[in-house]
């Protein structure tokens, strides 16, 4: 559920850009804050040893012209923040819309629509960025001359009050010293604070994904439900959150090994939602899910769902080999040949697999961009025949086939039935 109410292209942002945001922009200068504060009131504290006025009017003089500073630009810097935290998005956004849609945009000429969009986010963004970064560096030029001019005005006061010069100058050079090593300390403590301040806003955006409950990933190793002979759902019901009535009222059906049932009903009828149910993917608002009569839960679900195969509507491709699509989640040197070629030839699909150029080990291109609609949904069956799956459920498998492929199709599955 978690994935249908969810922008993928935000999630890729998030993990992609983000998350090494936080580590960079975030946890890394606020570990290096806490030093260089170490470090500013160890100076100090020497400085208090020494003449507790001059020690607080250092503090006072440095410290105000940097906090006056942050505090200036600190709501500015948050929004400039936002603004790249955005950017990041849209970018996302855009290139995925452009690749993917890459036949729409050149059949309507929007390939400099698409461009213009995309310079125009991306230099917001990187105007942005150059904000936050000059930000964090531009006070260090105005308050180092202030503060080296602070020393040089009380040179001068020393020198009148007559001071003698070899202490003149083991005063000064102990001051210059200090003034030496606590400038770049309160600039690196000002950087940082700034770099907090401007991405500060993905730490409340990967708070807020780390609290959503997650699921126990399935394990690969659980075995098939041992004999799966039928699958009973009972008074089913179900109601996608915030939606005001039910996607499924009462519904009970029953299905029996070796039949062929087919689903059917207008759009937007819950017929995906129904198949999301049978397939474990989600959980009925009430009603019961059973299977060789063994309620499916939380205890039993893994094996369940290790015991069906599913084909969507859009095959879901690797950019990858025939062998590595037909095995897929195999690692390569656990893949059973011969049980790839046995899967394409009850798939009704070696044949098309032969006449490409590598065989098997032929690449099929990102989204299977290389494949046809049939050659598609028979890919896509090979791979549940290579996991020998008890059940094959097929969301709308015939909606992108011609006439002759479809036909095709609905032969494989009636010989794939009386296999059963």
């Amino acid at each position: 559920m978690f994935h249908k109410n969810q922008n993928y292209n935000k999630l890729i942002s998030i993990i992609a850009a983000d998350t090494p945001r936080f580590i960079y922009m975030v946890l890394q200068p606020y570990l290096l804050m806490c030093s260089q504060v170490f470090v500013a009131l160890i100076i100090l504290g020497g400085l208090v040893i020494l003449d507790p006025q001059i020690a607080l009017g250092a503090a006072f003089l440095i410290g105000g012209a940097y906090v006056g500073t942050y505090l200036l630009i600190k709501k500015s810097l948050s929004f400039h923040g936002e603004v790249v935290t955005q950017r990041s998005r849209d970018v996302q956004a855009i290139l995925s819309e452009s690749f993917i849609g890459i036949k729409d945009i050149k059949l309507s000429a929007l390939e400099s629509a698409y461009t213009a969009r995309y310079k125009q986010i991306n230099k917001k963004g990187l105007d942005s960025g150059a904000f936050i970064a000059l930000s964090g560096d531009l006070p260090r030029f105005a308050i180092e001359t202030i503060s080296f001019g602070a020393i040089l005005l009380f040179a001068i006061l020393l020198f009148t009050h007559h001071i003698g010069s070899e202490s003149l100058v083991s005063i000064l050079s102990v001051y210059a010293l200090a003034g030496y090593k606590l400038l770049p300390t309160m600039q690196q403590i000002y950087k940082s604070l700034a770099g907090i301040s401007a991405n500060g806003g993905v730490v409340l955006e990967l708070k807020a994904n780390l609290e959503v409950p997650t699921e126990v990933p399935g394990s690969p190793n659980v075995e098939q439900m041992p004999g799966l002979h039928s699958i009973v759902l009972r008074r089913i019901e179900y109601q996608y959150p915030g939606s005001s009535g039910l996607t499924l009222d009462n519904v009970s059906l029953k299905f029996e090994r070796g039949l062929l049932n087919t689903i059917a009903g207008p759009s937007g009828s819950g017929k995906s939602t129904l198949a999301d149910l049978i397939l474990g993917l989600l959980a009925p608002s009430s009603g019961e899910v059973i299977a060789n009569n063994v309620l499916v839960d939380e205890s039993s679900i893994a094996s369940y769902q290790r015991s069906i195969g599913y084909v969507p509507q859009n095959i879901f491709i690797l950019d990858d080999t025939v062998v590595a699509n037909v095995a897929f989640g195999v690692s390569r040197d656990q893949v059973d040949l011969d049980r790839v070629i046995q899967a394409l030839i009850q798939a009704s699909a070696i044949e098309f697999v032969e006449r490409l150029p590598r065989g098997l080990n032929s690449q099929l291109g990102q989204d299977g961009k290389l494949l046809s609609g049939g050659q598609g949904g028979v890919s896509g069956i090979a791979r549940a025949l290579y996991r020998r799956n008890q059940v094959l459920v097929l969301d709308e498998p015939t909606s992108a086939l011609d006439i002759a492929s479809e036909h095709d199709l609905m032969s494989l599955l009636n010989r794939l039935k009386k296999m059963s």
